[in-house]
């Protein structure tokens, strides 16, 4: 939806500004507005000297998205609808996310925090698996997680 303003014709004529508004052969001036463009005025009044909060986001939120496309290999997903295609994004963000805690806590000190908690002995035996999984996967990945993988099922 759009909203039209059109000027009468007497207030072009008196106006000081007409010269930068209209041609001479033009009598008023029409403006088209969207019905939605307040929000944008609010964002562009918001983003005007947001600089530095750009620069942060793409410090943080970028590299995840830049990991998985270099790294993992995911360029296009592989299925279609909005559902199939959330359930695989979640498993994507879900494998960036454990790739980041073994890279930061190492994989020794993971095993060891997930056998100090009884209440997550299935989580431990999801982690066994996979690890054992990533052993016997691809080398290049295996190597950027932990370089000897000794837990294996």
């Amino acid at each position: 939806m759009e909203i039209r303003y059109v000027s009468r014709k007497a207030d072009c004529d008196v106006c000081a500004l007409r010269s930068r508004c209209l041609s001479a052969k033009t009598p008023t001036r029409t403006v088209y507005r969207w019905e939605h463009e307040a929000v944008l005025d609010r964002h562009r009044a918001r983003m005007q000297d947001a600089d530095d909060q750009m620069r942060r986001r793409a410090e943080l939120a970028e590299h995840p998205f830049g990991t998985l496309k270099c790294r993992a290999g995911y360029r296009h997903f592989l299925v279609r609808g909005f559902d199939k295609v959330r359930g695989e994004w979640s498993l994507m963000a879900l494998c960036y996310n454990f790739s980041r805690v073994l890279s930061i806590l190492g994989i020794d000190t993971f095993m060891t925090y997930l056998a100090n908690r009884p209440s997550i002995l299935a989580f431990l035996l999801l982690i066994t698996a996979i690890t054992a999984r990533l052993q016997a996967g691809t080398p290049h990945f295996r190597a950027k997680i932990c370089p000897a993988l000794r837990y294996a099922v």
